[in-house]
């Protein structure tokens, strides 16, 4: 596997606590996932959560820019985060340079679509700004959306890097905002079969609970296996919309 496709996966390593039979499953995750783990500490908890960020994206932060024990420099990330991914309170410093810099601006930001069938135009929304403010102000060129219909047009949540410039609308009186290029916020990409493979070497018990890890849970505050598949049927509705 390269380096990308080791990082498809994350493991919440620290959430295992240090008995010698734990210590045995952390090795072996080690082993077999390497790169792909994420090394979460209840210590930058309150931190991360403070970022409002989604889960993933969070564990892509903690692997960008940890060490090889899992510490971080709370100051390097936070000032990455202000920079790139951008709070509702820093849109007027966007505003400055689209409305009167004439310039571009680039940042990583959740996006919605949507389509105006009377003018025949793709828009987007920013939902983290409020914008926009009234149908038809933010219009996303048709070429992004075919480079990216996939992915922009998946019912999930979707993130990644606009390009946004201020211009003028067909009629020439009222500006618009217009998207000219996004790039999806896709770090990681997925090989199924490696998973496969790896699984082979975990019990059904120790597979169990990685799986409760995973989810930012400790396995070892459950009494029983019985609760930790308690737990994990929570996930279903996630694979499988319509399960009742």
């Amino acid at each position: 596997m390269d380096s990308t496709e080791n990082k498809a996966f994350s493991e919440a390593l620290s959430q295992i606590d240090s008995t010698s039979e734990n210590k045995e499953l952390e090795e072996k995750l080690k082993r077999h996932f390497g790169e792909m783990l994420v090394y979460k500490s209840s210590a930058n908890s309150k931190f991360f959560s403070a970022l409002s960020l989604p889960s993933y994206m969070r564990d892509w932060l903690v692997m960008r820019f940890s060490n090889s024990e899992g510490k971080i420099d709370k100051d390097e990330v936070a000032a990455y985060v202000k920079r790139t991914i951008p709070k509702k309170e820093q849109w007027n410093e966007y505003l400055v340079d689209l409305l009167l810099n004439n310039q571009s601006v680039r940042f990583l930001t959740k996006i919605k679509i949507d389509f105006d069938t009377a003018t025949r135009n793709a828009l987007f929304s920013l939902p983290d700004f409020g914008v926009p403010k009234k149908k038809g102000e933010a219009i996303i060129d048709w070429s992004v959306i075919e480079a990216n219909r996939d992915y922009l047009l998946s019912p999930t949540e979707v993130w990644g890097i606009v390009e946004l410039v201020c211009e003028l609308d067909d009629s020439g009186r009222n500006s618009i905002f217009r998207l000219v290029d996004f790039t999806p916020f896709c770090p990681y990409t997925i090989d199924l079969d490696y998973f496969v493979e790896s699984r082979t070497n975990f019990t059904i018990d120790e597979w169990i609970d990685v799986l409760i890890s995973a989810i930012d849970y400790n396995p070892s505050g459950y009494a029983s296996t019985k609760q930790k598949l308690t737990m994990i049927s929570r996930l279903l509705p996630f694979v499988e919309k319509r399960l009742n």
